[in-house]
């Protein structure tokens, strides 16, 4: 009996629980950050942001779209404005949503870069009349993005409106001992 638990366990069907079906690399340097990736209806986006080429503090966005099969779309690159980097991202339908930040305060500037998926095309929207907070989430649903974070020790809910640019600011939540969820 031992050795025939012996001979199973040596198999390599008795080993084999994944199975390798599809691989895509992007070439890069040393030192460039990794992709980001999150799914969205009909596949994966992957998007970074890198230093431009050269002496100068410049980056640029980087993403591109696969589908299941990982078949991908072509690497699409948009300039970011000087000294801001990405702090959240989220995705609602075909849209992938980038919240930029200048530094690391909280009282730094802000704005969201907004990219249709099909089309390929960006916008910025500033983002700069929001209280300064520690960041906690960053969502969005049908065009307002929602931001929750702590300010002042106490927790915050705003509701940014990316077509009016305007900001709710939600109320009764601003109790010490109240919580911000995930």
């Amino acid at each position: 009996f031992s050795s025939l638990l012996f001979l199973f366990l040596l198999s390599p069907a008795a080993w084999a629980q994944l199975k390798f079906l599809e691989r895509y690399e992007v070439p890069s340097e040393m030192y460039e950050p990794n992709f980001e990736m999150t799914r969205v209806e009909d596949g994966i986006v992957a998007f970074r942001t890198i230093p431009e080429k050269g002496l100068n503090f410049r980056r640029k966005l980087q993403y591109f779209k696969t589908d299941f099969d990982l078949t991908p779309s072509d690497l699409i690159e948009f300039p970011v404005k000087e000294g801001f980097d990405i702090i959240g991202f989220d995705v609602d339908g075909e849209d992938l949503f980038l919240l930029l930040q200048k530094g690391s305060a909280t009282n730094s500037d802000k704005y969201i870069f907004k990219i249709d998926l099909e089309s390929n095309r960006g916008i910025e929207v500033d983002a700069n009349n929001l209280l300064d907070m520690e960041l906690i989430e960053f969502l969005v649903l049908e065009d307002k993005a929602l931001f929750m974070g702590v300010a002042d020790r106490n927790p915050v809910l705003q509701i940014f409106d990316l077509q009016k640019n305007s900001v709710i600011t939600v109320q009764g939540i601003y109790n010490p001992d109240t919580q911000v969820l995930r």
